[in-house]
């Protein structure tokens, strides 16, 4: 929790879209303590019964709601917004503002975290522009599957999932390649739920236009935040960053990093290099991961530069003795041959593995 003082611009015209935090600006500027909170929560409206809050003013959007109120006497500003709330609250002590908050978390409860789930935020073009839609999704930790996978892929990706910042990559973008049915999804799956103190996972369902000629769809996605435009905790000095970093996912866009990309896609290659290592990139917090069924000596050589990558992660095939290990630990007996994930599973359920399936990628669940 953190208290300052700083100069606010606010806008009190009719057609200001944050008209319930401007309201709140407006009688916070003349208090002495500025406190700000968030916190996740499981159910996004507010009950019958709000105790001490009265609200002055409510604004509901496409992402959520805010509010402009009083608890008692304490001038607030309370917005939910995709699964998350905001409040800041403005008095005479901080002590008075705790109890605010106190009042405020009480009415929204924290949401408490369930094992093997994650918030999966998926985006979309919509009518007014690129929506975005949370779902919760089931998540393995990494330790189970990680039989799932080659010696040298496993290498790789426990690497990256023992992360626990993104200081120790090298650069904001990361591939993973390989042969349809090689377990990329799983990973992915996996790596949200490895990462998921520090990182939210963002999908976006449609790669071509993400990087397409509108930027808008891009920044959006990008830049767009839970918290409002006024960072009532910042000081100058701080050294821990408060939002989470957000992992970008674009399934199966090989064609976008592909030697003749521009000719088959126009700018989408530069477009991705400015998010991920140019002026666009510089302190989004942006991380992308990019899979692709593309072979990587098919791939640009201006993805693949040193410094630019985070990591290049090959899918490949189980050996013939990885794949008898794993199906005798299904109860099996091996065959002595390299297979994908996905043809082991066929083993398994004696169905037929086609040789080429583009992956749906996630599967939603409310």
């Amino acid at each position: 929790m953190t208290t300052c003082s700083i100069p606010f611009q606010f806008d009190l015209s009719p057609h200001s879209s944050g008209l319930p935090e401007d309201l709140w600006l407006a009688e916070a500027v003349h208090c002495r303590e500025i406190v700000k909170e968030q916190w996740s929560v499981e159910d996004a409206e507010l009950p019958a019964d709000l105790g001490s809050l009265s609200i002055t003013l409510r604004s509901s959007g496409l992402q959520g709601w805010s509010l402009y109120g009083h608890v008692s006497t304490i001038p607030v500003h309370l917005a939910v917004r995709r699964g998350r709330a905001t409040a800041s609250v403005a008095g005479p002590t901080q002590a008075a503002c705790s109890e605010a908050v106190a009042a405020l978390r009480k009415l929204l409860p924290e949401a408490t975290e369930v094992e093997g789930r994650i918030q999966l935020t998926v985006w979309a073009s919509g009518d007014r522009g690129p929506e975005a839609h949370d779902r919760s999704i089931d998540v393995p930790p990494w330790k189970d599957i990680a039989h799932n996978y080659s010696a040298a892929t496993r290498t790789e990706l426990d690497r990256l999932m023992r992360l626990e910042s993104p200081s120790a990559l090298a650069g904001h973008l990361i591939l993973w390649h390989g042969l349809p049915g090689t377990g990329k999804t799983w990973a992915l799956r996996a790596l949200g739920y490895e990462w998921r103190s520090w990182c939210e996972l963002h999908y976006v369902s449609e790669p071509e236009v993400f990087l397409g000629d509108a930027s808008a769809y891009m920044l959006q996605v990008c830049l767009d935040k839970d918290r409002g435009d006024y960072d009532y905790d910042y000081q100058e000095g701080d050294d821990e960053e408060q939002d989470k970093w957000r992992l970008i996912v674009l399934e199966d866009a090989g064609e976008m990093l592909s030697v003749d990309a521009k000719e088959r896609v126009g700018q989408a290659l530069g477009r991705l290099l400015n998010l991920t290592d140019g002026l666009l990139g510089q302190g989004a917090r942006v991380l992308v991961l990019i899979t692709t069924n593309e072979e990587l000596g098919h791939l640009h050589p201006a993805v693949q530069r040193p410094g630019r990558c985070a990591a290049v992660v090959s899918f490949d095939r189980l050996a013939p003795d990885e794949a008898d290990s794993w199906l005798t630990r299904q109860g099996e007996a091996g065959e002595l041959k390299a297979r994908t994930l996905a043809e082991l599973y066929g083993r398994l359920s004696g169905a037929a593995v086609p040789r080429e399936e583009r992956s749906v990628g996630f599967v939603l669940t409310h």
